[in-house]
């Protein structure tokens, strides 16, 4: 076995169970990145006090208090040390005035999913005392109110091309498995 940071075990049928990763380091659109990483970025903008990192839904989340800070410049912070990958969306960075703390006084990343969840139903306002988020709404969205019909271009043949040759010459061309 070699030392990867993942974590896991053997089942009872033989089989190694994955459970995770003994670190914070994720998937984002096909490379790793490591959490904590980014993090440490974003508190590189000195009015940052506290700054979390989250995949969540597949989608890099930054989190970072207080509510006042700027979040175009800590994206651009972040950018400076980081790939294009690792930083952030503008539509995905969070200021809060504090995060939320579990019993143990380490902060909950549950409760940020949680307030990612409700911000994106549209249940967190955009600008509030203790969050301030760019989360789109759905009151932009507009109805469709018909769905557009393909466009299909009828070309006429010269007389002396024959139609069955195009579509002898056309098949020849493709080719299909139907294995």
């Amino acid at each position: 076995m070699f030392n990867t940071g993942d974590l896991g075990r053997w089942r009872k049928d033989g089989q190694l169970e994955h459970m995770g990763r003994a670190d914070d380091q994720v998937k984002v659109k096909g490379f790793r990145v490591e959490l904590d990483g980014v993090a440490m970025a974003m508190r590189t903008h000195s009015p940052v006090r506290n700054a979390v990192a989250l995949l969540i839904n597949n989608v890099l989340w930054g989190f970072v208090t207080p509510a006042n800070v700027s979040l175009p410049t800590v994206r651009a912070a972040t950018a400076r040390s980081q790939p294009s990958y690792a930083v952030p969306a503008l539509d995905h960075l969070m200021a809060l005035e504090d995060f939320p703390m579990t019993r143990n006084g380490k902060i909950d990343k549950r409760e940020l999913h949680a307030i990612v969840e409700r911000a994106s139903k549209g249940e967190v306002a955009a600008t509030t005392g203790s969050c301030e988020t760019n989360v789109p709404t759905n009151e932009d969205a507009q109805p469709v109110t018909e769905v557009p019909k393909p466009h299909v271009v009828q070309r006429q043949l010269p007389p002396t091309i024959d139609s069955q040759f195009v579509l002898e010459e056309s098949l020849k061309m493709v080719s299909v498995d139907l294995a």
